[in-house]
């Protein structure tokens, strides 16, 4: 029973660092920022373009949470919510393996790579900032800079 256990044990670690490792297509960013994927499979889509236009209201929010925004289509990156700019293509995927997106959805990777939020839905502001601002190292970071959140 010990030995199944421990098989078990090891096996469970070796997918969540391969989880999280692929998680983070962006590795640069890991322990220094939080990163929002917004995908779509057609750049026309009113869910993509309004996702967008809700962060970009806020962009000192974004900072302040140290939030970077990629959009993604097949294959395709750009950093930032401005609907211009060029595309670069991806070396590898932006999702773990196993995990494909047919259309919109937004995906948040907090600070050390793993997947916080994943939804086909719009995400406010609101509610991505109450989710941020309740992990446990954007509180640390609230208590650092005095803040009362």
């Amino acid at each position: 029973m010990r030995y199944h256990f421990l098989i078990l044990l090891l096996f469970s670690l070796f997918l969540m660092m391969e989880f999280q490792l692929n998680a983070q297509h962006f590795s640069q960013h890991q322990w220094q920022d939080r990163v929002i994927l917004i995908h779509t499979a057609d750049v026309d889509e009113d869910r993509w373009k309004n996702q967008l236009a809700i962060l970009a209201a806020d962009p000192a929010g974004l900072a302040e949470r140290k939030l970077v925004v990629y959009q993604i289509r097949k294959g395709y990156s750009r950093k930032g919510t401005k609907l211009q700019g060029d595309w670069t293509k991806m070396e590898s995927p932006a999702y773990p393996p196993g995990i494909t997106t047919q259309g919109f959805e937004i995906v948040l990777i907090g600070l050390d790579g793993g997947v916080k939020l994943r939804q086909s839905e719009l995400l406010s502001l609101a509610e991505l900032y109450a989710l941020i601002d309740g992990m446990p190292m954007r509180r640390a970071e609230i208590r650092r800079q005095g803040g009362q959140k």
